[in-house]
């Protein structure tokens, strides 16, 4: 029951282009969502040069067609070199991390681990880093080194990284946490509050056990829609 007996291809917008998925997850509706690159001949490098891509898929393989272009998303590098997502993760609010490198094009040789928080429609989480993107060197100061991501986590509002380091002829397996509140810190607000009964029929019961300010209150479903 999925795609053509079990197989959907992702048709890319360039005829003289390849692509390369790195990850795939699934939200609780069942939505599959992966992410990777799309190499292309021009751009800044010689040779090829890669755009990062993030795509959306019902759960019989047919493509999200509100999302992104018939539900591709492809994004400019940000250095005009070559750039990839390497790996998803979704916070508590179903907005999707992905995480991977940016490199600058030839001759340099400069990569830089890359995140970039997106809502669930696409469109950048503007409280995170600078209008939804952050990327750093955990190299040393030297001109030439590359950062590689390879997997990441979301562990009570705190992110996690995994990757390696390499500058001159040295390479390093990483492992580091963002900072406190690199997520919106007003998900930790979730704690002060409890809903229920889950699931709910007709009624929803919030407690305010801290006795907070409560300006306004929005049910919005799985997809992002206000109720």
């Amino acid at each position: 029951t999925f795609g053509t007996n079990g197989t959907t291809v992702l048709s890319m917008n360039s005829p003289n282009s390849y692509s390369l998925i790195e990850d795939v997850d699934v939200l609780p509706d069942g939505t599959i969502t992966v992410c990777g690159k799309m190499n292309f001949h021009g751009g800044a490098s010689i040779g090829l040069s890669a755009k990062p891509i993030l795509a959306k898929l019902h759960t019989n393989g047919t493509m999200v067609q509100q999302f992104g272009i018939n539900g591709i998303m492809y994004f400019d590098a940000l250095f005009q070199g070559n750039d990839s997502f390497r790996d998803i993760c979704f916070d508590n609010q179903n907005r999707i991390l992905i995480s991977g490198y940016a490199q600058y094009p030839y001759p340099y040789s400069r990569g830089y681990y890359y995140f970039r928080l997106l809502n669930n429609d696409g469109s950048n989480a503007t409280d995170f880093g600078n209008n939804g993107i952050i990327y750093f060197n955990l190299g040393t100061s030297t001109t030439d080194f590359s950062n590689y991501i390879s997997r990441i986590m979301i562990i009570d509002y705190q992110i996690y990284g995994l990757g390696w380091t390499s500058y001159g002829n040295n390479r390093k397996t990483t492992l580091f946490k963002l900072a406190n509140g690199t997520l919106d810190v007003t998900e930790n607000l979730i704690e002060a509050f409890t809903v229920y009964p889950n699931p709910i029929n007709k009624v929803v019961n919030i407690s305010n056990e801290k006795g907070m300010v409560i300006q306004n209150i929005k049910v919005i479903d799985i997809k992002g829609k206000i109720l």
